[in-house]
């Protein structure tokens, strides 16, 4: 029997599928303008870190934490989409999620200057994990609520007809 999807199914999907574009988008990106891009926020957050933590971190050190850390956070954004999204069980939508980060490092591995690492995918999959794991309890906390407030109203009718 094949579920109907609600519109929060359809909007994760949306938004997943522009999450994606976009991720998929930025691996087509060579690797002069990709640094670039990357660059000028990591000098940002180098400044901030000299001027008011007075630590000494190295700014090649910072780029490539800053780049992984997006790497994990598009895909935990994307995992918690795809699981809002997919009426499927946990195991396909992870595979789903690592077939996802082997195709943008396949697109990374034939963009001019970049290449592809097996360590970008996993990152990328723990990100989506991690995604997932964010969306089971947001929902378990959204499902709380509903039956709490529920049941106050339930109470509060019984007592109004008695």
């Amino acid at each position: 029997m094949i579920k109907k999807r609600s519109s929060v199914n359809k909007i994760c999907m949306w938004c997943a599928l522009i999450l994606l574009i976009f991720i998929w988008g930025n691996s087509c990106i060579g690797a002069t303008n990709s640094g670039a891009a990357s660059g000028t926020i990591t000098k940002a957050i180098l400044k901030i870190i000299n001027s008011f933590f007075g630590i000494n971190v190295s700014f090649n050190t910072l780029h490539i934490l800053i780049r992984k850390l997006a790497h994990f956070t598009e895909y935990a954004v994307y995992g918690l989409l795809l699981k809002g999204a997919a009426q499927t069980n946990a195991i396909t939508t992870m595979f789903i999620g690592l077939l996802t980060a082997v195709a943008d490092e396949c697109i990374q591995y034939f963009t001019p200057g970049r290449a592809a690492s097996v360590r970008d995918i996993i990152v990328d999959f723990t990100g989506f994990v991690c995604g997932m794991i964010v969306f089971w309890i947001l929902r378990a906390m959204w499902h709380e609520f509903q039956n709490t407030v529920l049941k106050k109203h339930r109470e509060k009718k019984n007592r109004t007809q008695n």
